[in-house]
């Protein structure tokens, strides 16, 4: 049986490196903490899909950089919701299966 330490010591956020040709290179696409997939829930799950960057927002509680910190913030989103659909639903798709993130799921109030 596994105790605290061996829990909490585990590297349980597999990520895959992406290429965006759209964007000239290639990116960390990384599975969402427990804590970072609440906040994509809460903030993005629940309203209408005509004010939410659902797939923006994925990317932005996905992207990290080689050390494994976010590229982006909360404050990112917009910025990069503006950013090619094409480019984003690389990511998007990567990040969604990461973070097992159904098509259903992310439609669920719509």
């Amino acid at each position: 049986m596994l105790n605290r330490d061996q829990i909490l010591q585990a590297q349980d956020l597999p990520h895959i490196d992406v290429e965006v040709p759209e964007w000239g290179g290639t990116v960390r696409v990384r599975a969402m903490t427990g804590h970072a997939r609440e906040q994509y829930e809460e903030a993005y799950l629940g309203i209408a899909k005509s004010e939410a960057n659902i797939r923006a927002a994925m990317c932005a509680y996905s992207l990290v950089d080689d050390n494994g910190e976010l590229l982006f913030t909360l404050d990112d989103i917009a910025a990069l919701g503006k950013k090619s659909a094409k480019a984003l639903m690389r990511v998007f798709e990567a990040a969604q299966k990461l973070n097992a993130v159904g098509d259903s799921e992310a439609q669920e109030k719509n």
